[in-house]
């Protein structure tokens, strides 16, 4: 059964599902690679699974396009910040080429 159909609203109102969990996510990406230095990458990694399991678990028992609206924004704020530690990792690890310069920026930003 399609969403629409099974919150009873338009079909053109569930795009708010997609636009939500978009916009949480930009918005929670540039906070990533702060709080990975902040709290080291582990701890930041294993929030964002929970809060995405939160979201989960709201949008399965979600009732109403409201409820989807806030799994789906729980969804995105729980897998913007666990994608950007493996970079910072990664910026931190392995073998170095002379002429190697480390950005900073590119690690403690999330960028």
């Amino acid at each position: 059964m399609p969403i629409a159909d099974a919150v009873h609203v338009s079909v053109g109102r569930t795009a708010v599902l997609v636009s939500a969990l978009y916009l949480a996510s930009a918005i929670a990406q540039s906070t990533g690679g702060m709080l990975a230095q902040k709290f080291g990458p582990r701890r930041v990694f294993l929030t964002g699974v929970s809060i995405v399991l939160a979201g989960g678990i709201v949008g399965g028992t979600g009732q109403n396009l409201t409820t989807l609206v806030l799994a789906r924004v729980l969804i995105g704020v729980g897998t913007a910040p666990p994608s950007t530690p493996p970079r910072c990792c990664s910026c931190d690890a392995g073998p170095r080429s002379p002429g190697w310069k480390r950005l900073p920026a590119a690690c403690s930003q999330g960028l």
